[in-house]
């Protein structure tokens, strides 16, 4: 044997008297070790199967956060557009509300004039007095054997009236429905 070969028997040999002390129950390393290992074993929870577990990841919650607050971001984007330009709420509702208030007092001034002694002249009474109205129109009207309007240069017996106020336009037809002057008489 030559030197070279005991000098690795020796290092061979040295080797596996660390790796038997190392694994002895009596070497205080090892017993220092399994001690730490137990304690961080008992403090903290067994592994279990992810698949199997219930709830969400944190990369889960993550990403929907950040999904709602785009989404939040764009909606609060188009609400400011749509109230710039819905222009004022308060003049829409209030020209709304006058040419409601319009055709209301012309449909009882009708009602008026078709329940009083002479009701044959009651559109044309109508038309008189609102003709200095601006956003008022009234035309007389016909329809013909298809059902189309025909716009008349006379007085007929159907009054197309439309009101037209800050945008907002109300149309009504109005008639001479009294036949009689015994026809129950209209309230309104």
């Amino acid at each position: 044997m030559s030197l070279a070969e005991s000098k690795n028997i020796n290092t061979v040999i040295a080797a596996a008297a660390v790796v038997r002390q190392a694994h002895h129950p009596a070497c205080p390393e090892r017993s220092r070790r399994e001690r730490s290992r137990r304690r961080i074993q008992y403090f903290m929870p067994r592994r279990r199967n992810l698949r199997n577990e219930a709830g969400f990841t944190l990369l889960e919650i993550i990403v929907t956060i950040l999904v709602a607050s785009v989404l939040a971001a764009l909606m609060v984007q188009f609400m400011n557009t749509a109230m710039i330009r819905g222009g004022d709420p308060a003049a829409a509702v209030r020209a709304e509300a006058d040419t409601g208030a319009i055709l209301e007092q012309i449909v009882s001034d009708y009602v008026q004039q078709i329940n009083s002694a002479n009701p044959e002249n009651a559109l044309a009474s109508l038309k008189t007095n609102y003709a200095s109205n601006a956003s008022v129109t009234m035309t007389y009207i016909s329809f013909d054997s298809v059902g189309q309007e025909v716009v008349e240069g006379s007085a007929t017996d159907t009054l197309k009236v439309i009101v037209k106020k800050g945008g907002y336009a109300v149309t009504t037809l109005l008639t001479n429905a009294r036949l009689k002057n015994d026809d129950p008489v209209s309230k309104y």
